[in-house]
């Protein structure tokens, strides 16, 4: 299923990009690379779902809102992690949370404080819930739902659209 980025649309690439973000972010927390060497090896081409199966790329990604994304949580992940210990239900410490589910967080808390109209707060609780379901089926979707569901209130005072 190989596509272009022409081709795609918006929300097909976005989704890409907010997985890409996750895992750019999740390799910078344990391979101890900088944004800048991870942002180009995530960029550099076609993500692939099967390395050896040449029709196996998936859509393009929104490459601006995966370098958003990423340097956003990067350059603010201080700021990232209060917001992310303030939203956390009692049982979990942001310290004993792993990277994975960390990077999912992080990316999803970096978009809402973004505040663009074109990001609907519903939309990205949703992807990075399914995101979080993708790696998971226990408590961990739905800590990636409450800790999103809560800051989007927050942020934008009480109403989530």
């Amino acid at each position: 299923m190989s596509s272009s980025s022409s081709k795609d649309p918006l929300p097909k690439r976005r989704a890409v990009a907010r997985l890409m973000a996750v895992q750019a972010l999740y390799q910078i927390q344990v391979a101890d690379q900088t944004v800048d060497e991870v942002l180009a090896q995530h960029l550099a081409g076609p993500l692939r779902l099967d390395e050896d199966d040449a029709d196996a790329d998936i859509a393009a990604p929104d490459r601006e809102h995966l370098v958003a994304v990423v340097r956003d949580a990067s350059g603010k992940s201080a700021d990232i992690d209060v917001m992310i210990s303030k939203c956390l239900s009692s049982g979990w410490e942001l310290e004993r949370i792993e990277p994975l589910l960390r990077a999912i967080l992080q990316a999803g808390v970096a978009e809402l404080c973004m505040g663009k109209k074109d990001l609907p707060p519903k939309a990205v609780i949703s992807e990075y819930t399914d995101i979080a379901r993708s790696f998971y089926d226990g408590p961990e979707v739905g800590l990636v739902n409450a800790v999103l569901d809560r800051l989007a209130k927050t942020l934008h005072d009480g109403k989530i659209g």
